[in-house]
């Protein structure tokens, strides 16, 4: 997948005091060895983070529930308690004739999710997060954390990339490079654009291995 625009209704249920104005994702990559994932690591390979906001102090607050939504809510629950209730009375009758079976798919299940979170390899590059903010007398500031690349994946004792099958001891490469963090005062700004435009290009601008990471 590629060139994912990132909503910024998905960042209020955080709280945060800022606001989103939007971002993009430049590519997603799953790699996922279906006939060897019990020899083979899952990898996922994310590149091109770009997420713009502006504080919000203020403004900013998650909202209250309203009556209607409360009892919305409660009523869904009680729905779902209800068929969850349904369901598992429906398998402990299958599990009376099949306990073994069961059993031992279950274990097979959950060994099997277990090794591919222990060998699951991620690699991230291209990271920039940018908020700005507006004073009073119309001077724009800006801070904002980029970080060039990320890693982590299993080794072994010698620090070599390994598939691990015994998950009493396991052993995890991480690397880092170019993390940085910049406050820029005044700064012009960056204007956000829907369809990404020059706002991807600027914002991959800043993000470097140098010790600045605005370039100058």
């Amino acid at each position: 997948m590629g060139n994912l625009k990132l909503r910024a209704a998905a960042f209020e249920a955080l709280g945060l005091p800022i606001k989103p104005k939007g971002g993009f994702l430049k590519s997603l990559v799953l790699k996922v060895p279906w006939k060897r994932l019990k020899s083979d690591p899952v990898v996922v390979h994310v590149d091109g983070v770009y997420l713009f906001a502006e504080t919000a102090f203020d403004a900013y607050r998650p909202s209250e529930p309203s009556k209607e939504d409360v009892e919305k809510a409660l009523k869904a629950k009680l729905e779902a308690l209800k068929a969850d209730r349904i369901q598992a009375l429906v398998n402990f009758n299958k599990k009376k004739d099949k306990s073994f079976k069961l059993f031992s798919d279950d274990s097979f299940a959950e060994g099997l999710v277990t090794k591919i979170l222990d060998n699951l390899q991620i690699n991230v590059a291209n990271v920039h997060v940018r908020v700005e903010d507006v004073e009073m007398t119309g001077r724009r500031t800006a801070f904002g954390v980029t970080l060039a690349g990320f890693s982590a994946q299993s080794v072994d004792e010698n620090g070599a990339a390994a598939f691990v099958s015994d998950p009493s001891f396991l052993r995890k490469s991480v690397i880092l490079k170019g993390l940085a963090l910049y406050w820029e005062t005044p700064t012009g700004g960056l204007k956000f654009a829907a369809d990404g435009g020059d706002f991807v290009a600027k914002m991959a601008e800043f993000v470097t291995e140098d010790e600045d990471p605005c370039g100058r």
